[in-house]
């Protein structure tokens, strides 16, 4: 008996491109989602049909070019413009006469970055590094010493689905992409991942903890929420 033919590993769709496919043995039904600017992936139950998988994918049809029309509005309307600590600024690509790749102008929200080179996109994530480099050692400080919770190990790290993560060693890593938030909505997630250090868990007793250094935490949430794509545009 013939068996069943495996599944490809990525699927070109028309108006998505290549959507990548990922057999999970814990799920129990297939899920479609998208990362900006334009990244689809599914993970489906094994033994999934390729049949069934087509069929799927045509019945999320108008899921899917939804999508694609919010990221070519957001690209619309922020092609000269980037959220640096929730504030829209103003990007301009010239040349730099110094040993500097990028300048910021805070009082005329204007963030300068080298046209020779590599590309306005590559530019902006090195000065999201860079910048949330110089901006988090402080806040780690005050926040560590005031809820009494110290991580061995911070990592800065591009992670695709959180903002924030606490290993069971106390290793905590954060998102780059932080920067680009509200001043608060960093602070949020810097005293939720500390949290993490003393209930590894979403218990009563961790957010009873976070709201202590935190009262607004839902209203930065809800922030995140509703513009992680914005932050995951570069």
């Amino acid at each position: 008996m013939w068996g069943r033919k495996s599944l490809p590993a990525s699927i070109d769709h028309p108006q998505a491109g290549l959507i990548t496919i990922k057999i999970h043995p814990q799920s129990k039904r297939m899920r479609l989602s998208f990362r900006a600017p334009a990244c689809f992936s599914m993970t489906v139950p094994p033994g999934t049909s390729e049949r069934a998988l087509q069929q799927f994918i045509a019945q999320t049809e108008g899921w899917i070019l939804r999508q694609l029309s919010k990221v070519a509005t957001l690209e619309s309307s922020i092609q000269n413009q980037f959220l640096f600590q929730g504030v829209p600024y103003e990007i301009v690509s010239q040349s730099i006469l110094s040993r500097e790749l990028y300048q910021i102008n805070h009082h005329q929200k204007v963030i300068i970055v080298d046209a020779i080179g590599v590309s306005s996109t590559q530019r902006l994530r090195y000065v999201c590094r860079k910048e949330f480099q110089q901006l988090l050692p402080p806040l780690i400080d005050k926040y560590s010493k005031a809820m009494g919770l110290f991580p061995k190990k911070i990592s800065i790290r591009d992670t695709k689905s959180r903002w924030g993560s606490c290993s069971s060693a106390g290793n905590i890593s954060l998102s780059w992409r932080l920067v680009m938030a509200p001043f608060e909505v960093m602070e949020y997630i810097i005293i939720h991942e500390l949290a993490h250090l003393k209930h590894l868990d979403h218990s009563q007793a961790f957010w009873s903890l976070v709201s202590q250094y935190c009262p607004d935490y839902n209203q930065h949430r809800y922030w995140l929420k509703i513009n992680a794509q914005q932050l995951h545009y570069i």
